[in-house]
């Protein structure tokens, strides 16, 4: 009677087999039957997840080895891109949002304005000319995929697909699903394309045959599997995942639907999530945040909004945001702080001069018991609109003592001296603010000034920001 193998050995045996399996060009369905069949021979017992890991171990090594880097420089070069700070090439990329955001309908529109000569699309420039785009477009009908394209003009008249860019499409009818054979097809389609970006849309439609949960760190493996098979071929791979309810605004791994491992693996995140509503009986704001974190450098932020004609750019994320957050400040503000305000910006605007509270005071006729109260009421409204951000605060010292002048969000002191002074006031280092005796600042007795205490963006963020995405027609 034969000696029973040990585990070690079956597992030897299988991974020499797959080896062979995808060394000898076994259709890529029919591996993991052999497989199986030779794992039922050990009188072992193995998962068809375990089985599924030892072919894709086997296609990595197919791929050769690469030796450590030594001596030699390393590369400084910047992160290239093919969408900048959007879309990476020869990497994985994952667009993560909720159903119902636009997923789909960016990713086509873009690609519909780089085929048809635009720079760029939602102020972001493309890098050469379109590639060729394989859709894997398994959660959506022909029909609604009919549709997709034809908004963003990527079929002929003729109802056929726009080829350049648009080599092949897969849909719910005509489905391929990211097991052995749909890598491989995708593969071969990589090899005949060189430079070609696959989407793959959803990731849970092209997994659901593989038996795999969601929540299981395995569910990385055939994304994982797909971006090797391509490597060599200079592809690049464009995900598209549901983001869970709970975490859709916040961070990758915390937005992202099932397990963590999936955005772990990703070189290039894009997020996206509607506007927070402060208001909930406001009517509905339908601007989208789009946000972007991975290892291609600094974040990118837009706000962004689809409309019948396609995608709008208002500008910045956080710049509009900080804007509409100022613009609800002054909705509430009292009448003499939005005339303050007002005559701040106005003098701004004219002359390009600051405010102090004594021409405040002027021009808005305060009225006081003493000849310095209307003055100190000037002040005190001025200081209550630096603490609520809407304006800026330099202190000065000059000839005649310390004073402070008031300036819009974004405005910055002319170099020249300020009309109502005798000379050009001069900066000085901030000092500890203590009390004398007789109830003054130590800084007020002595004279000191202060650099400036806030300075904010700029107030009119989004005055230019809406630019159409749309690129010259053929």
């Amino acid at each position: 009677m034969a000696k029973p193998i040990t585990t070690e050995e079956a597992i030897q045996q299988l991974q020499l087999k797959a080896e062979e399996l995808v060394r000898d060009g076994t259709p890529a369905a029919h591996r993991l039957i052999h497989l199986r069949e030779a794992a039922d021979a050990t009188d072992k017992i193995i998962r068809d997840g375990e089985l599924r890991r030892l072919l894709m171990e086997a296609r990595r090594s197919t791929l050769g080895t690469f030796e450590a880097i030594t001596d030699r420089p390393l590369s400084l070069a910047p992160t290239p891109w093919l969408w900048e700070k959007v879309l990476m090439p020869e990497a994985f990329n994952m667009l993560l949002a909720l159903p119902k955001v636009g997923k789909t309908s960016l990713v086509l529109e873009a690609i519909g304005a780089w085929n048809h000569g635009a720079s760029g699309f939602l102020g972001q420039r493309f890098q050469g000319p379109c590639p060729p785009v394989l859709i894997v477009g398994t959660d959506q009908p022909e029909n609604d995929w009919g549709r997709m394209l034809k908004s963003a003009r990527l079929l002929q008249p003729d109802g056929r697909l726009a080829a350049p860019p648009i080599v092949g499409l897969f849909t719910a009818g005509n489905p391929l699903y990211l097991d052995e054979e749909g890598i491989e097809r995708i593969a071969e389609s990589a090899e005949e394309h060189p430079g070609l970006v696959v989407v793959v849309d959803s990731y849970h439609a092209c997994c659901r045959t593989l038996g795999v949960s969601e929540n299981d760190a395995e569910m990385a493996d055939p994304v994982l599997a797909l971006l090797e098979a391509i490597a060599p071929h200079r592809g690049t791979l464009l995900v598209v995942h549901h983001a869970n309810k709970a975490g859709a605004a916040g961070g990758a791994a915390v937005a992202s639907r099932g397990t963590s491992a999936l955005p772990a693996a990703a070189s290039q995140i894009i997020q996206l999530h509607r506007m927070a509503q402060a208001n909930p009986a406001a009517a509905p704001d339908k601007r989208i945040v789009l946000k972007t974190e991975g290892r291609g450098g600094a974040p990118l932020q837009l706000l962004i909004e689809r409309k019948d004609e396609g995608w709008h750019l208002h500008g910045d994320a956080e710049e509009v945001m900080e804007a509409q957050r100022l613009l609800e400040l002054e909705a509430k503000l009292q009448d003499r702080q939005a005339d303050a305000l007002e005559a701040v910006r106005d003098q701004f605007q004219l002359d390009g001069q600051p405010m102090d509270a004594a021409t405040l005071a002027q021009r808005l006729k305060l009225k006081g018991k003493g000849p310095r109260d209307a003055e100190r009421k000037a002040r005190s409204t001025l200081d209550q609109l630096v603490r609520q951000g809407l304006l800026t605060v330099e202190t000065q010292v000059t000839e005649t003592g310390r004073r402070k002048f008031y300036l819009p969000i974004g405005g910055v002191s002319p170099s020249v001296s300020y009309a109502s002074q005798p000379s050009q006031p001069e900066l000085v280092e901030i000092q500890p603010s203590t009390t004398t005796g007789d109830g003054r600042d130590e800084r007020e007795r002595r004279g000191v000034g202060t650099l400036p205490l806030f300075m904010g963006s700029g107030w009119d963020a989004a005055a230019d920001g809406d630019d159409p995405h749309w690129g010259p027609s053929p």
